[in-house]
């Protein structure tokens, strides 16, 4: 326990101040000054203000009363005005009976306190207590786990202003007990005045039987600025709540299933007076949220308790709070506009309020004061949705200022809408009480389009109508009609229906639809004999609209003329004619392309021969190496066209014989060729890839006197790929890879003749033959391309001009005529019209041969050939010899 001393008010320390010599409180004017002072001193509280701690660790662990810094045994309550004294009670800490910051029977108690962090005090906890007099500034704070019954700030007779009370944490307070922050028990000259106490209560669940900010226990008494401030929910009185000022604190979130306080009557602190004081909001920050909802700020057992109520809300309103009554039963305290919020398809447009009402559930009985967050609608606009599963949106919605016109349904659509039948209603908006009956919309219209079985699109359309009854939108559905049906790739049946309306879409009417087979394209079928009909839709009604279509594919290789008719209530399809589509033809086209490469490699062959055979490229043991690589870009005439670009090697070895009237020369070869296309064909055009890969053996015979016969002898397999050379009936392409075999051969004959030293003449005929094997393949049906050959007759000259040792210049011109080149095949067994690239063509070319240098053991070969006639296109190369 601490005692202060206090100073007399005349100054010093009277209890042990020294007498000076000659002025001391000797004489009878020292004594009377010291009567005065020592009388001013105790009239001013000139007693001890003491602090007490009760429990563990404390002064004293227990004790029955506690009292101006003493226990019971030691206190004195009688000894004048009791100030400044401090009572604690902690953890472990017990009072059997009361606890008093001050306590004074005969005068005021001013400034003391009260701090309980933890104990028990069984009886009641005052700041502090006159019996006789005022209390005021006195203060209690209960907090932890602390246990008490009744908690006054300050009780006396006549005055009790600025007490203050706080309880928070886990605090318990007896059901039975009250709470009050001021309270007059008594009058002293007929006056009893409680002002400017606070209660501030943070103890969620509260729950005692009376609560005062301030309370004058005479009816005839006066409060004013007594000020309950609420920073925690579920509180609750059972008897009744006294406050000048009802204040809402910042702790305090909102949250629609909590109720802030209720009581059983809510008055102004007056015994017998039933006046409401002021509800102050102006702090309250967590209410401000934009989750709607009504939460009950105050609750009260008496009827028309807020039908009167002063409302402070903001910096404005502190000064002149706004009334709400019976003429203005809510004010609106926050508006944000303009706002939106959509699900499961409804879009609602409305401006955000936040509320403060005394009739908020309309009953007119004033007994609760609720902050209300709400979204006042102002559009419904619906959107696409499923059936059945509309949006809810009832709690804290208000719908009292929409009308038919503020419903948009214009863009109003369900998902699978085919399954809706006639008369079937589906709420799409559950909304609430404030949405008025007998809105509607009527003829609402919606287009859909559906695949009901594979190849078949139905565009179909509902009709309904829109109500609103018991505070629900619901859509009625009058119509489900299919506009057309649409057949693209479908697989054909020999028996039964493509589409059976009678479990399929049975809640959409067919009746006048039109039907379209204009791409119709049958699947799982090989061929179609003429009058073939198959059922495309079963029970389809009883009329049909206007029927679209004359012709009909199989995949990628059949086509004819068919249509759909009406046949009792089934649609069936009738096919009248069959061939093979016209883009099979570009499959042939594809097959001559590896023609056309292989006649490229024909040059290549022939140079090699040419090369090996030259005196000047030989070896001084008679060995040669050769290598030629070059391309070129061709124009083929099939019946229709082909545009190739390719690119040839070939590799060479070869050892020459001289003999004393001939020599003779042979050799092996590589070859390799790769190359892109193009097909056109009418409208269609087609692209793709070729390679080929093989060998063979060349040799040359030639006399003294220029005349010689050559040859040679290749095979190798061939490569295509096509990429979109087919396609299906809706644009799609399909891909195909086949590999075949090939094998040709070359004879040729000719005469040099030399003109003079520099100058030699060649004329010559070759032949050239080449075969390419059959292939077989799937691409949207099945393909089988027959074998492909090559016959050519070519007959020239080669003029070659020796300006030295190290060049020659050459240029020639010939006329070949292919004999055969015509392709063939069967598409899903029907003939495929055929590609041809017989006929005359005329080539010419120019060409140079250089060694490096004198003695350099390679000769090099420049050339550049140009056709023209049924091929068209340039073609070159550079070829080197080296000689071993």
């Amino acid at each position: 326990m601490e005692t202060r001393k206090y100073k007399s008010p005349l100054g010093g320390d009277i209890s042990n101040r020294k007498v000076a010599k000659g002025n001391g409180w000797k004489g009878l004017k020292g004594q009377a000054a010291l009567a005065l002072a020592v009388s001013l001193w105790i009239a001013v509280g000139g007693v001890e203000a003491a602090d007490i701690t009760i429990g563990t660790g404390g002064d004293v662990a227990s004790c029955d009363y506690v009292y101006n810094g003493h226990t019971s045994g030691t206190a004195n309550n009688d000894a004048g005005e009791q100030s400044n004294h401090s009572t604690t009670i902690t953890a472990g800490g017990t009072v059997n009976y009361s606890a008093y910051g001050g306590s004074s029977n005969n005068s005021n108690a001013i400034s003391n306190s009260v701090t309980m962090t933890g104990g028990k005090v069984s009886g009641h906890v005052y700041g502090g207590y006159s019996g006789s007099g005022e209390a005021s500034y006195n203060n209690v704070s209960i907090s932890g786990s602390a246990e008490v019954g009744l908690v006054y700030g300050g009780m006396g007779k006549g005055t009790v202003r600025g007490n203050q009370v706080t309880i928070s944490g886990e605090a318990k307070l007896g059901e039975e007990d009250g709470i009050y922050g001021g309270y007059v028990s008594g009058y002293v000259n007929n006056s009893g005045l409680a002002q400017d106490n606070i209660l501030t209560l943070a103890r969620e669940n509260l729950k005692v039987k009376g609560i005062g900010a301030g309370y004058v226990r005479k009816s005839d008494g006066t409060t004013s600025g007594n000020v309950l401030i609420l920073q925690a929910t579920g509180i609750e009185a059972t008897n009744e709540v006294g406050a000048n000022i009802i204040k809402i604190g910042s702790q305090v979130v909102f949250n629609p299933a909590c109720t802030v306080i209720k009581a059983n009557d809510f008055t102004i602190g007056v015994m017998n007076d039933s006046t409401m004081g002021t509800l102050d909001i102006s702090e309250a920050t967590g209410l401000n949220t934009d989750t709607f909802g009504s939460m009950t700020l105050l609750q009260s057992g008496t009827r028309d308790d807020f039908k009167v109520l002063k409302l402070t809300y903001d910096t404005a309103t502190q000064t002149n709070p706004v009334e709400l009554n019976e003429e203005h039963k809510s004010q609106i305290i926050r508006a944000l506009m303009g706002q939106t919020s959509e699900a499961n398809g409804v879009r609602l447009a409305y401006d955000a309020l936040q509320t403060v009402s005394i009739d908020a559930d309309k009953t007119q009985t004033y007994k609760k004061v609720t902050y209300d967050i709400t979204g006042k609608v102002n559009t419904i606009t619906l959107g696409e949705m499923n059936w059945n599963d509309g949006r809810s949106a009832t709690t804290g919605y208000d719908y009292s200022a929409v009308t038919s016109s503020d419903i948009d349904g214009t863009s109003l659509s369900f998902k699978n809408p085919e399954n809706i039948g006639v008369n079937a209603s589906s709420i799409l908006l559950a909304a609430n009480n404030t949405l008025s009956d007998g809105l509607s919309l009527t003829g609402l219209t919606s287009n859909y389009s559906c695949v009901p079985v594979t190849g078949v699109t139905l565009a179909g359309q509902i009709t309904g109508n829109i109500a609103s009854s018991g505070g629900n939108l619901v859509y009625t559905n009058t119509a489900n009609n299919a506009s057309q049906l649409t057949f693209t790739d479908v697989e054909w049946k020999d028996s039964g229906a493509l589409l059976n309306h009678a479990t399929t879409l049975s809640n959409v009417s067919f009746n006048g639809a039109a039907v379209d087979t204009s791409n119709i394209n049958f699947t799982n079928i090989k061929e179609l004999e003429a009058n073939k009909t198959m059922t495309l839709v079963s029970d389809f009604g009883n009329s049909v609209g206007e029927i679209t279509g004359t012709k009909y594919k199989v995949g990628s290789t059949l086509e004819g003329t068919g249509k759909a008719s009406l046949s009792g209530n089934d649609l069936i399809f009738t096919a009248e004619t069959g061939t093979s589509q016209e883009q099979t033809h570009n499959t042939v086209m594809g097959a001559e392309v590896g023609m056309a490469a292989l006649s490229a490699g024909n040059d290549f062959v022939g140079a090699a021969t040419e090369g090996l055979a030259m005196a000047g490229n030989t070896g001084t043991d008679g060995m040669a190496t050769y290598a030629n690589m070059g391309g070129g870009s061709m124009n083929v005439e099939t019946g229709s066209h082909v545009k190739t670009h390719t690119w040839n090697a070939i590799l060479a070895l070869g050892h020459k014989n001289e003999k004393k009237l001939s020599t003779t020369e042979y050799g092996a070869f590589f070859e390799y060729g790769t190359g892109n296309y193009s097909t056109f064909n009418g409208d269609e055009r087609g692209d793709g890839s070729t390679r080929y890969t093989g060998g063979g053996i060349l040799g040359k015979w030639q006399k003294n006197n220029g005349f010689y016969v050559e040859g040679s002898l290749r095979a190798g397999s061939i490569h295509d790929d096509a990429n979109n050379v087919l396609r299906d009936v809706n644009g799609n392409p399909y891909s195909y890879t086949t590999d075949a075999t090939y094998w040709g051969a070359h004879i040729g004959v000719g005469r040099e003749i030399k003109l003079n030293k520099t100058d030699v003449l060649d004329l010559y005929a070759k032949y050239f033959y080449n075969h390419r094997g059959s292939v077989s393949f799937d691409a949207g049906g099945h393909y089988d391309l027959d074998a492909v050959e090559s016959s050519v007759l070519r007959v020239g000259t080669r003029y070659t001009v020796k300006q030295n040792d190290n060049i020659n210049y050459y240029g020639g011109l010939a006329v070949e005529h292919e004999f055969c080149g015509r392709a063939s095949g069967f598409a899903d067994g029907v003939a495929i019209r055929g590609a041809d690239i017989s006929g005359t063509s005329v080539r010419g070319e120019i060409g140079a041969t250089f060694r490096p240098g004198e003695k350099s053991n390679v000769t090099l070969d420049l050339n550049l050939s140009g056709f023209a006639g049924k091929k068209q296109g340039l073609t070159g190369g550079l070829s080197a010899v080296f000689h071993i």
